[in-house]
């Protein structure tokens, strides 16, 4: 038996998983069963924008206190310039094995002829043609390919603890109409 005091209760967790699951966004659409019994002959796009890695700090603003009159603030940016070259030293020093072990690295060929090798083994999908792109596709340019079609976008970064590259690959399948994917995910 329910008493008054645990009904808000449940209604507030109710409401609230509702909200919550009405609300996520969906970064992955599954392949609908039965799909993939067929085979495809698929174009393929792959985008690889970046090509360095750019390896972010954390500024000093000390500056930006200029209440204190301008001697004050003088002092202030000659501190900010010295606090800056400082992280930035601290971010070479921690980044610098990893761009030695990476320098030589051509990632765009590498995951081109890991992808390119991937698909191959596809028992369902056999690829026509695959465009490999370092500056995007334009909407127009998208629409000029016919289904079906297989759309990689990839981006790689450095981690926040500068240890690792973090790659992220976005992929749109669309068999039959350009607007709406049949499987998308990252």
């Amino acid at each position: 038996m329910r008493t008054l005091h645990t009904l808000p209760f449940v209604t507030v967790v109710l409401f609230t998983a509702i909200a919550v699951i009405g609300c996520a966004p969906s970064f992955h659409k599954p392949l609908e069963l039965g799909l993939s019994d067929n085979e495809y002959k698929v174009n393929i796009l792959s985008t690889i924008k970046k090509d360095e890695i750019t390896v972010r700090f954390e500024p000093s603003e000390l500056s930006n206190n200029y209440s204190q009159g301008i001697i004050a603030g003088m002092l202030y940016v000659a501190i900010d310039s010295a606090i800056n070259k400082a992280r930035a030293k601290k971010v070479e020093k921690v980044t610098a094995a990893l761009y030695e072990a990476t320098a030589g690295i051509d990632f765009r060929s590498q995951y081109w002829t890991a992808l390119e090798e991937s698909l191959n083994a596809s028992p369902w999908l056999k690829m026509e043609s695959f465009d490999k792109n370092t500056s995007g596709y334009a909407k127009e340019e998208l629409l000029a390919f016919t289904p079906p079609l297989f759309d990689f976008n990839v981006i790689y970064e450095i981690s926040a603890d500068c240890q690792v590259v973090v790659v992220r690959t976005t992929a749109n399948l669309y068999l039959e109409d350009l607007n709406k994917p049949d499987y998308f995910g990252t």
